[in-house]
């Protein structure tokens, strides 16, 4: 998720850019980004709180975007997954750790974990992945962050937030993987690099 700008709309690969594809973004697909999944008890709270606000039958792997969605344009699929294999090979496994309920309210209905430990990591993954596409223009600065629910429904939000006010969960990030999909709920893992670096910044890709 992205906050506020007023940066006018870019083009190539990240045109269109809104943090999150939304009904009035259906023409945008289908769409590109890149996510580091997550794992163990920190997983499964994730999973078991986003499925309350997620149609019946949907799924949304936990995870963590590092490039926010994105329409396929100006860039192909196939640069995108060079550019996260080349990343991953030079990154090295790390520990993410999230505490603390975060909002994007009221720019989108989207409450959120924050992120505690980690987020240099995630911001420079961020960041090199964007200096490797071509018009790297975002409308909103990047907030790392896991989201834990996204409806317009008050009641449901406030309940998620209460129960999550004060969860601590980390896990290690092995994996930066490139999703494709149409709608936010419903998109497939394409391809995932595994991070084999030693341990030192990620660099440029």
């Amino acid at each position: 998720m992205l906050g506020p700008s007023s940066r006018a709309r870019p083009r190539g690969i990240l045109a269109g850019m809104t943090g999150q594809v939304t009904d009035a973004d259906s023409e945008l697909k289908p769409y590109v980004c890149v996510i580091v999944p997550l794992s163990g008890r920190l997983a499964r709270t994730i999973r078991e709180v986003r499925a309350r606000s997620l149609p019946a039958g949907h799924d949304v792997p936990p995870h963590l975007t590092v490039l926010p969605p994105t329409p396929l344009a100006g860039e192909s699929l196939d640069d995108i997954v060079s550019a996260a294999d080349r990343l991953a090979a030079r990154t090295p496994p790390f520990r993410l750790g999230c505490a603390g309920v975060g909002t994007f309210t009221p720019v989108s209905p989207v409450d959120y974990l924050r992120i505690s430990r980690g987020s240099a990591r995630i911001h420079a993954l961020h960041e090199a992945l964007t200096k490797g596409l071509r018009d790297a223009v975002f409308r909103f600065p990047f907030v790392p962050h896991v989201t834990l629910v996204q409806s317009e429904d008050d009641d449901l939000r406030s309940s998620i937030r209460e129960r999550m006010a004060h969860f601590v969960g980390e896990c290690t990030i092995r994996k930066l993987c490139v999703v494709v999909g149409s709608l936010p709920d419903r998109w497939q893992i394409h391809h995932c690099a595994d991070l084999t670096a030693a341990n030192r910044a990620p660099a440029s890709v």
